[in-house]
Order: C-alpha cells, then structure tokens, then sequence
C-alpha cells in the first residue's frame, strides 16, 4: 500500500492489525510547510475547477481544515509511538524520514529505503531516479504560497525536527537513521 495522501493516517492502525508484518515508511513534512502548501493547494485547486475561493466564500472552511490536520497529526504521532512502543514485539518496520532529507537527496534516501526494506534496487531503476535527482531543485509547483506558523501543530513539529536534525549531527541520511534507531532504544529495525 502505498499512499502519498496527506490525510492517509487514519488508515495506519488499520493497515498495521490487518497486516502485522507490513513495513511503513513515513516521510515528514514541518507543519507550516505542508499546511502553508496544502491550503493553498485547496484554495487554487478549487478555484480552477469552480470558479470559487472557498475562503472567500466560507470563512470557517479553513480553521474546520486545520483542525482536521491538527487530528490527523496526532493520529500518526500516535502510531508512531505505538509503534516504536510496541517495536519488541511487532513483527512491522517502521521508518521516518524528513521530507528535506528525501527531497534534497532523493536517491540516498531511496537507496536507503530500499535497504532497510530489505529489497534490491535495480540497476535500471537507480537510473530513473538520476533525472528526478537533477530535476529537484527547479522543480515548479504550479502555485505559490507564504509560508505560515499554525498553532496546534507542536509536538508534531518537534519530531520532524528531531529527524531533520539528526541528518545534520550523523552527517549523512544513512547515520541519521541509525542515530535515530539508536536513540529511541527500541525501535528495532529487522
């Protein structure tokens, strides 16, 4: 299962029973990037096809947004807590990645997905990925957006900086997701 829906979290728990061996891999995303981004997103995307500003024409279709992203947020810390709670004895894998990490380094970050999955990479496929690579950096949305801090969004925040963060003190994605693996003790990786 593979989702890149930003309100898929409800579905985690569910997926995690259902299939207690899966392997999740989680990319995260700072609130007031995917938030800025995902609000202006509706907003265009609506626009385009109806003609209508939502925000302009339902004042309170924004906060009710928010606030379902607010849950959403919470959801998912909560099952990645469960998870790395739970991690002895699960039979799932759980990674985290920063959604800086593997769009500034999308082939690493693949690379090493595929490892902890415990998959081969074909030849071939790490080959389609050297265009996407070179690509990254003058990529265009189609729309524009201010980046904005919304309140509620916290702890949520606080783990997607630890990610973030520890790329930078283990030096590459590699260590940093074994640093990570390390400091949260018992998460294990099988």
């Amino acid at each position: 299962y593979l989702s890149k829906e930003v309100t898929s979290h409800t579905k985690l728990n569910t997926i995690s029973a259902m299939y207690p061996t899966a392997k999740f891999v989680i990319n995260l995303r700072p609130s007031n990037e995917f938030m800025s981004s995902l609000l202006r997103l509706i907003q265009v995307s609506t626009l385009c096809k109806t003609g209508v500003d939502i925000y302009a024409e339902d004042g309170e279709f924004r906060s009710l947004l928010i606030k379902r992203m607010q849950n959403d947020c919470s959801l998912l810390l909560d099952f990645i807590k469960s998870q790395t709670n739970n991690a002895a004895t699960r039979k799932s894998i759980l990674l985290c990645i920063a959604f800086s990490n593997l769009t500034n380094d999308p082939i690493r970050s693949v690379q090493y997905i595929y490892q902890k999955l415990r998959l081969k990479m074909s030849i071939d496929y790490l080959n389609k990925l050297q265009p996407i690579h070179q690509r990254q950096y003058g990529r265009q949305r189609g729309y524009h957006y201010q980046s904005e801090q919304l309140d509620g969004f916290d702890e949520f925040d606080e783990l997607v900086a630890e990610y973030s963060q520890q790329l930078y003190r283990c030096g590459s994605i590699h260590e940093a997701f074994v640093c990570r693996r390390e400091s949260i003790g018992a998460l294990a990786f099988q």
